[in-house]
């Protein structure tokens, strides 16, 4: 009767260690399979390129504009600006904005102009065009002299931009794909030229753990413990 129950704990021991080993190689093939969805995915985000995010549009109104692009799920390396800074990077974007030229500026007729007693006219001139504030005096003398141009000032907006990370449901193989948008003012065009972020910041589903939540030795090594110690009590009579 002890011999069955020995026979019996032996068996459960290996089963249970045969049991371990092929949940391993399923999960390497799920991790494989989750690794060329991600690597698919990072494909398209790749060969994205920046675009006006349109569904905005009517939110935001014309002195605005929001422009998004996918973003690359790597793990990010950290570089000297990291390593100064003492923190882990996380999402990594480039942008570049584009400050409309100031062109064909006309001012109103109606400035005032005054002359003094040499005979040259004078007029302070003040120009506003968003972003643009531009102020200068002006100084005519009479010929053969030269017109004297006095820069006061040529002003720019701050240009205010807000970054949105954002995440996508999962695809058809669990991947969320990973989008950032900017919004910025309608006179600085932007280009988000590339992007980059952890893939743990969108949990995609395919690339969570599963299986059992116990740690990778414990399955193993209880039935190895098992079947051994079953092994020598079955030797020994």
């Amino acid at each position: 009767m002890k011999g069955s129950l020995f026979k019996t704990l032996a068996m459960i021991g290996i089963v249970i260690v045969a049991l371990y080993y092929h949940n391993c190689s399923m999960g390497r093939v799920v991790h494989r399979a989750a690794q060329a969805a991600l690597a698919k995915s990072n494909l398209e985000a790749e060969q994205d390129s920046t675009r006006i995010a349109s569904a905005t549009q009517e939110i935001l109104g014309d002195s605005m504009r929001a422009v998004e692009r996918r973003a690359v799920q790597e793990e990010q390396k950290a570089d000297s600006i990291d390593l100064a800074l003492r923190r882990e990077r996380l999402l990594k974007a480039n942008l570049e904005a584009r400050v409309r030229e100031l062109t064909n500026v006309v001012v109103a007729s109606d400035v005032p102009v005054t002359v003094d007693s040499g005979d040259v006219r004078k007029a302070s001139l003040d120009y506003r065009k968003v972003p643009w504030t531009v102020q200068l005096d002006v100084a005519l003398p009479p010929p053969p002299q030269v017109a004297l141009w006095t820069i006061n000032k040529i002003g720019i907006d701050p240009l205010r931009l807000e970054v949105r990370p954002g995440c996508g449901p999962p695809d058809e193989h669990g991947i969320r794909p990973a989008t950032v948008a900017v919004i910025g003012p309608e006179w600085a065009p932007i280009d988000i030229t590339r992007v980059t972020q952890s893939a743990e910041l969108c949990q995609s589903p395919a690339l969570q753990p599963s299986g059992w939540k116990v740690p990778g030795w414990t399955l193993p090594t209880t039935g190895i413990i098992v079947a051994v110690v079953t092994l020598l009590v079955l030797g020994f009579r």
